[in-house]
């Protein structure tokens, strides 16, 4: 029975567990998680999902999963832990612990809790340069359009629209751009 809890599956086992962090090689957490969760080890990497281009000749962007805490995947385990086992598995390389003794964390339900299915970015930010994404309320500069260059403060985004509110011709007028003409200020 898999046990992985990176989507929230199995909440109900974490208060009956012992959770201790481990420390994995650079850019392996997910591939750590995945090997330990085939051993029936309970294992939780917070995340967060940003989106990001696949390559530079791509237009489309891609939801991608980073960890929030690189290095460290956290395990689970029910009574005593067989460390000799546990450092013998590919990309564990140590336990965080005080004074060489491995230290669980007591409360791991709300950490979870808060990272439960990740930090997930906005859907409209697949359409923003990489980097260089607003939201509503912020300030952002048109790049492409006969407006080019003006400053506007973003009032709303929708279907990958930016609405804002620009003077023109003696008065207020509510204009809206693809959020791809616009980049954060």
């Amino acid at each position: 029975m898999k046990k992985c809890l990176n989507n929230g599956r199995l909440p109900e086992l974490v208060s009956e567990l012992d959770w201790y962090a481990l420390l994995v090689p650079p850019q392996k957490e997910f591939a750590a998680q995945e090997i330990l969760s085939k051993r029936d080890i309970a294992t939780f990497c917070p995340f967060q999902s940003v989106w990001r281009k696949p390559s530079r000749y791509s237009k489309d962007k891609v939801l991608k999963h980073y960890p929030v805490m690189p290095r460290y995947l956290f395990a689970g385990f029910a009574g005593q832990v067989d460390w000799y086992r546990l450092f013998q598995m590919p990309l564990v390389s140590a336990v965080v612990g005080v004074a060489g003794e491995p230290r669980c964390f007591d409360n791991m339900d709300a950490f979870i809790r808060n990272f439960r299915n990740g930090l997930r970015r906005p859907d409209h930010d697949r359409h923003m340069p990489t980097h260089r994404e607003f939201g509503v309320g912020d300030t952002a500069v048109i790049v492409d359009s006969a407006l080019a260059g003006r400053h506007v403060v973003v009032e709303s985004i929708d279907k990958g629209h930016a609405f804002f509110t620009v003077e023109m011709f003696g008065g207020e007028m509510r204009l809206s751009l693809p959020t791809d003409k616009l980049e954060a200020a």
